[in-house]
């Protein structure tokens, strides 16, 4: 296909439209037509790169990221985000780069993210055969092109797993965000009002809590009392959705409350904190966390129910039925400091080996409590549980007060 530059600007001009683009620059190979005096461009694979202008909202979720958890740890290292301090996660944003993969074997029309040049997963197969409908219609065979990113990190059990987020605006959040709300107090009439049912508990004052729908950006529930999966009353509407999932992509705190019941309908106040108050809130709740773990720590522990431990060491480590000996934890600063699992150090009973490994904050504070006046702590292993790579994850239990260890 041969086209005029007048011509390749007015595409990349469509383009720019309909993804959001800033700037279009194809790839072009240059070649002189044998019986021709005029200069043409040879567009043999018509690569869009650009970069997408998103609206803060991360609105597209990345597929596949667990196969690339090496990848991206290694990435949440290089930008120091590891799991550290008063931190549940890690949260932070990064250039990202999104590239057609033709050749791949189990997709043609697959979509690669690649962030720092390493893979880190998908686009999902239904937006980027979308995606390749729509770069066809304007005359361009592939993408290779730049958006910010939002890469997520918590814990899913033992282990640190994270996430992506792109930024990329869909036509329909481009439409909402020219007529969205710039206040920081409103009141709003939810959408889709749930009356009675599990709603039937809420009432004028009781306070309420959003929730962003994973698979539908343009959704956010609102539940009564703070309870998820119960308590659902209806839905935000859409001229205030981008202002609240601003507040919640930002992890900054609000203050809603059902104002009235109107008809059919809740009445919503809603007032956005901003960052300096929530900052000030934080603050004040990490002093109060702190000076509750410091007054806890000194109180000795009577387990009226076993405590449940679970670690993980070598595969040929433990077995059912034997037990372990609690033979080092850490100390109190370090508890009150951190926030993920803290390394515990155990001797098997069987081989006298000690070994280290991490266990629940919660579990590490009453172990350290029921040390107070428990020595030795002694927990019998009761379940295996699944493998990883040469270590096996265990469960144990600390027998209740009162109740022999099962050591011999």
């Amino acid at each position: 296909m041969q086209i005029s530059p007048a011509n390749r600007h007015n595409q990349a001009t469509h383009i720019a439209v309909d993804l959001g683009i800033t700037r279009c620059r194809p790839n072009v190979q240059f070649s002189r037509t044998p019986n021709s005096q005029h200069l043409w461009y040879q567009m043999h694979t018509k690569i869009l790169r650009t970069n997408i202008k998103g609206n803060g909202l991360f609105a597209v979720d990345v597929v596949g990221e667990s196969y690339y958890q090496e990848n991206l740890s290694q990435i949440a290292k290089c930008e120091n985000a590891s799991f550290t301090g008063r931190s549940f996660g890690v949260s932070f944003q990064i250039d990202a780069r999104i590239m057609s993969e033709p050749n791949n074997p189990h997709d043609a029309s697959a979509v690669g993210v690649l962030i720092r040049d390493l893979q880190v997963g998908h686009l999902d197969r239904m937006t980027a055969s979308r995606l390749k409908v729509q770069l066809q219609k304007k005359g361009f065979d592939q993408i290779d092109s730049k958006c910010l990113a939002l890469v997520v990190g918590g814990y899913n059990m033992a282990e640190v797993m994270y996430g992506v987020k792109l930024d990329i605006a869909t036509e329909s959040q481009q439409r909402s965000e020219q007529s969205k709300c710039n206040d920081t107090e409103f009141t709003f009439y939810v959408k889709h009002p749930v009356i009675g049912g599990d709603s039937s508990h809420a009432s004028v004052g009781d306070s309420v809590n959003f929730w962003q729908h994973p698979k539908i950006p343009t959704q956010i529930n609102i539940y009564a009392g703070g309870c998820f999966g119960e308590g659902l009353i209806g839905h935000v509407p859409a001229e205030f959705v981008i202002p609240i999932r601003r507040q919640l992509i930002d992890q900054l705190r609000f203050e809603a409350s059902i104002e009235a019941n109107v008809g059919e309908s809740w009445l919503i106040r809603c007032r956005l904190i901003p960052r300096s108050e929530t900052e000030a809130m934080l603050e004040n709740y990490n002093r109060a966390h702190r000076e509750r773990l410091e007054m806890i720590l000194t109180k000795p522990y009577r387990p009226m129910k076993p405590l449940i431990l679970r670690f993980c060491t070598e595969k040929d480590n433990l077995n059912t039925g034997q037990t372990v000996e609690v033979v080092e934890l850490p100390n109190n600063e370090t508890i009150i400091e951190t926030d993920g699992r803290l390394p515990v150090k155990f001797r098997c009973d069987r081989t006298s080996k000690i070994f280290e490994s991490t266990c629940d904050h919660e579990a590490v504070e009453k172990l350290v409590r029921l040390s107070i006046q428990r020595k030795p702590v002694v927990a019998k292993v009761t379940q295996k549980d699944r493998t990883q790579g040469e270590t096996r994850w265990f469960t144990a239990e600390v027998p209740a007060a009162g109740k022999p260890t099962g050591k011999d």
